[in-house]
């Protein structure tokens, strides 16, 4: 299952891949030596930039070096998780807030030791109400309490305002942008978006390092 190279292609033995995600998590445990980071968001400008592959192989490195690690599908609007691990999404994160689930119904085992999954769950008329309920924040609490590190991937921030809301609910915020291709205001706003809900970005990652300069 790991690495992850994209979401077609889901799964290629690549030690540059490996390499890269060991030196992302080291990064980030640097910046929050001293901060708690439990709880961290993965997000993009835009479509297509590389956050899902981003969220599975860093909870996949993260797994690697004994830390219990939840990985959940936030992204409501296109889920692609349950896909990706090859598992149905018959139950996940809107059915443990909308309907009388037990949190332990919607947690699932995946290959790798120590890494486990919360899909997206069918489909949900209203995600922003859903993102904001509160029993999502009573979910999250107690996820709290079980995981070392809970990884949200959410849908892309300059189309949806899910990400926004799910920051708010973070510790930290993972960007990842597709050099060459994300716009340089477009960086920008995500950027002050994540930072009005005072959550910390504690990196960003480029994919597509050849190309020299943001698109203007």
């Amino acid at each position: 299952m790991w690495p992850l190279t994209s979401k077609k292609e889901k799964y290629k033995p690549s030690s540059p891949i490996i390499e890269a995600c060991w030196k992302m998590r080291n990064k980030i445990d640097q910046i929050m030596e001293n901060e708690t980071c439990q709880v961290l968001t993965v997000t993009s400008a835009g479509k297509s930039e590389g956050k899902t592959t981003a969220a599975v192989n860093l909870a996949c490195s993260y797994a690697q070096k004994d830390k219990k690690v939840l990985l959940v599908d936030a992204n409501l609007r296109t889920p692609f998780l349950h896909e990706v691990f090859g598992v149905a999404n018959n139950n996940g994160l809107t059915n443990v807030v909308t309907e009388r689930y037990e949190t332990s119904d919607i947690i699932r085992y995946t290959m790798m030791p120590n890494l486990f999954l919360i899909s997206s769950g069918p489909n949900f008329i209203d995600p922003i109400e859903l993102l904001t309920s509160s029993k999502m924040s009573t979910l999250l609490e107690e996820l709290k309490r079980e995981f070392d590190l809970i990884i949200m991937d959410t849908p892309p921030a300059m189309i949806w305002s899910d990400a926004q809301i799910v920051s708010s609910m973070s510790d930290g915020v993972l960007l990842v942008m597709k050099d060459g291709k994300v716009k340089k205001n477009h960086a920008l706003k995500v950027k002050s978006m994540i930072e009005q809900v005072n959550t910390r970005i504690v990196g960003v990652v480029f994919n597509n390092k050849n190309k020299r300069k943001i698109a203007n």
